[in-house]
């Protein structure tokens, strides 16, 4: 079309003219649809996930071992980087070897044919491999996919675990953690958080800020992981006093171990042998990702340096084995690398396996790895086991994984100048051999001594951290306006709960409706335990919980609308949950339901008291929320306008007088959604408003501007990106 200078219409016409255009035209269609037809009927037909998912292998049948599952979001094999994926495979294999039955929960997303794949695989070194699916009704923020996911998926299988590893990362053990705490699940199980790196330490070591409000949640779920737990292992003591210094509240109760991350059992770390004296060095070599955290810069710097240095002819090769990424990739390298009087070999993609083998065939190399931040380096336990000479970054917990007397030798200040100096060192003097200060045998019986110790552990998370009375009389506060058939059923609901030593108060919101007196009336006799007070004009709902409040005999106090339904544990849940926390106040997820069903047909996941990330959305929970008294009437009790968001500002409230607000993980409620609900008469900005005021009287008037854009940014945010707040799981 372009050489005739014809369109591509006319073209074609012409073509189709020709009958031999058309015959091989039509040969090839005919062709194509045979082959069509015959991969559809060979290919196998539909995994029925449901038929793998919870099959053990054959040989849990003679293991006596306890039932171990590692939840996890990286795994070796589905993942093919990644340090938490290494440690978590190793510990599996491990355990699996050591007659415990091992299960796989993995949180990350898979193909179905990717899912058989690693069914199969792990199921024949006798480990059962299971995706956690997540409930179609939940809705929750994208950060909080992954620890949903894994607490509902477990809590409906509490049978298949007696100890449970979930690593902190991502904070995918925060809500199993929390409900252990409160006592709604896991009373007999050990969730034992492995702590490896939070998000928010790989970040700030990567010079980067915060992408958005939702990557502040995930970092605020690893730090309450941390506080929750009551037992914790982690591969250095720098981790555990990072995680203090960062906001940690770690009991006094909790159990803590130090252990080395677990290897393999594998020929590839039976070392080599080392040669008496000091290795000769004329081979560089930079394993890792080719960015800042990993020190790529700082690597390339310091061969600079050596490259105009009275040593560069000693040095005979650099290789770089890695990942690329937008910091740094093959061809800034090799640009780099022009001025260089030495070669410069760039590998990409190339897995640690591959990496060991090709260092035992040089023994004149040295592997460098000149991280900016780490806690415990796997790469570093594994190039040492293999006989491999090392250099690496003087941070984090690296320093413990090496004797004292190897450190100087084999640690350098995370910066080019030291790094170089230690490359002269090397080339001129030799590299002296690296030493583990535990060596890979030994750190296995530790995991292995520690898993028998496991069960004897004492059930910390079961203690009671405030006294309250299993009759503990607690005051139930109803706003009432208009809706006679909808608040018999809320009553209704109140009275079937466990808990029974209740008082009701109904706060009549001068309702227009001539039936409502009447019906009022006629309340005392059917609910004994019940008064109703009045108000002669509408203040809303905000303003009849605060009187309805002020009206209560009891010390705690819980709120729930006139058409929504208490589920009949919720009042015994709460007072568990305040006794095993000491919370000051407490609220619920939320379901939403239609008409008479109690079939949830959303969920909107909370997650207690984050106070930075509250200034974005709501994720306290709803307007059905438990409290002490003194607490709620100490804060200012309700926002009174007329459509606020004033749960959202209770919970802001709470939070900035320095009260304990937390979130049950569970809906405790039915929430009902209609058309006349106030929720859908708010105005986003106007509703906003007083929950935007509560954080701006926290700041001087100068930078209260700050919250508006902060909360503008994130509205455009949300705007735009529709997966946001209801994300497609998968």
């Amino acid at each position: 079309a372009h050489q005739h200078n014809r369109g591509w219409k006319q073209s074609l016409l012409i073509y189709f003219s020709n009958r031999n255009s058309r015959i091989y035209f039509l040969g090839f269609f005919f062709l194509f649809s045979l082959v069509f037809i015959f991969h559809r009927s060979v290919s196998p037909p539909t995994l029925n996930l449901s038929t793998i998912r919870e099959d053990p292998p054959d040989d849990w049948k003679g293991k006596a071992g306890k039932k171990v599952c590692m939840v996890t979001a990286e795994m070796k094999g589905p993942n093919k980087y990644g340090g938490i994926g290494s440690t978590m495979h190793s510990l599996a294999l491990l355990l699996s070897e050591e007659d415990y039955k091992v299960s796989i929960i993995y949180t990350s997303k898979l193909s179905v044919d990717d899912q058989a794949q690693w069914f199969q695989h792990f199921r024949e070194k006798g480990i059962l491999f299971m995706m956690a699916q997540p409930s179609p009704t939940i809705r929750a923020v994208r950060s909080l996919k992954r620890a949903v996911i894994a607490y509902e998926f477990l809590r409906a299988r509490e049978d298949l675990c007696d100890i449970i590893h979930v690593h902190d990362y991502m904070g995918i053990g925060y809500f199993m953690l929390l409900a252990q705490k409160m006592g709604i699940a896991f009373q007999n199980t050990i969730i034992q958080l492995d702590v490896h790196a939070p998000n928010s330490f790989v970040r700030e070591a990567s010079l980067r800020f915060p992408n958005d409000a939702d990557e502040m949640i995930q970092e605020w779920l690893e730090i309450q992981s941390v506080s929750l737990a009551s037992i914790i292992v982690a591969p250095s003591r720098f981790i555990v006093d990072w995680y203090r210094s960062n906001g940690a509240e770690i009991s006094n109760s909790s159990q803590i171990r130090y252990l080395h991350n677990v290897l393999p059992k594998d020929p590839m770390y039976d070392g080599q042998p080392w040669e008496l004296g000091n290795r000769t060095i004329q081979e560089i070599i930079y394993f890792g990702k080719f960015d800042r955290v990993k020190g790529a810069d700082i690597f390339l710097d310091a061969i600079d340096a050596i490259s105009t240095s009275n040593l560069k002819f000693k040095l005979k090769k650099v290789t770089m084995i890695g990942v690329v990424n937008n910091y740094i990739d093959e061809a800034y390298i090799k640009d780099r690398a022009k001025s260089w009087p030495f070669p410069v070999d760039v590998q990409l993609k190339k897995d640690t396996r591959y990496v060991m083998n090709y260092v035992k065939e040089r023994k004149d190399s040295v592997l460098v790895f000149p991280s900016r931040a780490e806690n415990s380096p796997t790469v570093v336990l594994e190039s040492v086991s293999a006989g491999a000479c090392i250099l690496a970054s003087n941070v984090g917990g690296t320093p413990e994984l090496l004797k004292p007397s190897s450190r100087p030798f084999h640690l350098f200040e995370p910066n080019s100048k030291s790094l170089s100096e230690f490359f002269g060192n090397f080339l001129v003097h030799g590299c002296p051999r690296p030493e583990l200060s535990v060596q890979l045998e030994e750190t296995r019986k530790q995991h292995i001594n520690w898993h028998v110790t496991l069960p004897t552990v004492p059930k910390t998370w079961q203690q009671e951290i405030v006294s309250i009375p299993k009759n503990e009389l607690v005051c139930v506060v109803i706003p009432f306006y208009n809706r006679i058939s909808t608040v018999i059923q809320t009553l209704d609901s109140i009275v079937e709960n466990t808990h029974s030593h209740v008082e009701i108060v109904l706060v009549s919101n001068a309702s227009p409706d001539p039936a409502v007196q009447s019906f009022l009336e006629t309340l005392p006799s059917k609910y004994s335990n019940l008064r109703v007070v009045h108000h002669k004009v509408n203040k809303y709902a905000g303003a009849a919980r605060n009187t309805g409040a002020k009206e209560c005999r009891a010390n705690w106090i819980m709120f729930i609308d006139d058409d929504d339904l208490s589920r009949p544990h919720e009042i015994s849940t709460y007072l568990e949950a305040a006794r095993r926390t000491g919370a000051d106040a407490l609220s619920t997820w939320v379901s939403l339901f239609q008409g008479n069903s109690k079939e949830a047909i959303e969920t909107y996941v909370g997650v207690g008291g984050s106070l930075a990330t509250g200034v974005f959305q709501n994720l306290f929970g709803g307007a059905n929320m438990f409290m002490k008294k003194s607490a709620f009437l100490e804060v200012g009790g309700y926002d009174e306008a007329r459509l606020s968001f004033e749960d959202w500002k209770l919970g802001v409230s709470f939070l900035a007088k320095g009260k304990k607000f937390m979130v049950v993980p569970e809906s405790l409620y039915w929430y009902r959604d209609s058309p006349q609900s106030m929720m859908k008469q708010l105005s986003a900005y106007g509703a906003t408003q007083s929950v935007l005021e509560a954080y701006r009287e926290m700041l001087p008037k100068d930078m209260r501007p700050m919250i508006d854009l902060a909360y503008g940014m994130h509205f455009r945010q949300m705007q735009s990106d529709p997966e946001y707040w209801n994300p497609q799981w998968w």
